[in-house]
């Protein structure tokens, strides 16, 4: 094993003054103990004790306590029930992950608000910005039907009174035709008395000249 060959180079699994079985549980992760080795130069034949492997505690402390419950733990039968340290433990990392999850859904719900607050600004400020162009639009519309309407009105008004300008110019008309015929009557007549006047002038004069004979 590696923890052999690193922590006893120099002896073998025959010299080991204990199993490899029993010590496994020992050199296994998590150490539980610290390992010296000791070798003594005289061998057992000599009169001396030989190569042997000492255990010495590790120093307290969490992460030795820790471990050494875990090997304890480990040690435990198979029914045998979970230590209450253990299970306030895992007691405690729930409620710090619940609480955790709270806080993320907390955080991400108040994001979503404040996405759905910024899309919603956004909306407005987009539409009023292009509504001002359609009221202007619609503005401008309004004021061509009325300026069409107007000038409706005004082009019938202007053709009700063109239509009373060519009525009385055909009047006016009328009445210097019959002036033309009043002169042409009024020539006529002088004509006429012209030719009378001239006829009695006539027998006048023959009166006179058939008075002294």
């Amino acid at each position: 094993m590696w923890y052999e060959r690193k922590l006893l180079p120099a002896l073998t699994k025959s010299e080991l003054p204990i199993k490899t079985g029993a010590h496994l549980a020992l050199l296994s992760p998590p150490f539980p103990a610290k390992i010296l080795t000791t070798y003594h130069p005289k061998s057992q034949k000599e009169g001396g004790s030989g190569p042997h492997v000492t255990l010495q505690p590790r120093d307290p402390g969490p992460r030795g306590s820790r471990a050494a419950r875990s090997s304890s733990g480990s040690r435990r039968g198979p029914g045998a029930p979970c230590p209450q340290p253990a299970a306030t433990m895992l007691s405690r990392l729930l409620k710090e992950h619940q609480a955790k999850q709270n806080e993320r859904k907390e955080l991400q719900e108040k994001r979503r608000r404040e996405a759905i607050t910024a899309a919603t600004c956004l909306t407005e400020a987009l539409v009023d910005h292009l509504n001002v162009g359609v009221a202007q639009a619609y503005m401008n519309q309004r004021k061509l039907d009325h300026e069409v309407k107007t000038l409706q009105v005004q082009a019938a008004q202007f053709a009700k009174q063109t239509g009373q300008w060519i009525g009385m110019v055909e009047n006016f008309n009328q009445a210097l035709k019959e002036i033309g015929d009043v002169e042409n009557w009024a020539r006529s007549i002088e004509l006429d008395m012209r030719t009378i006047a001239t006829a009695l002038e006539y027998v006048y004069k023959g009166q006179l000249q058939s008075a002294p004979s």
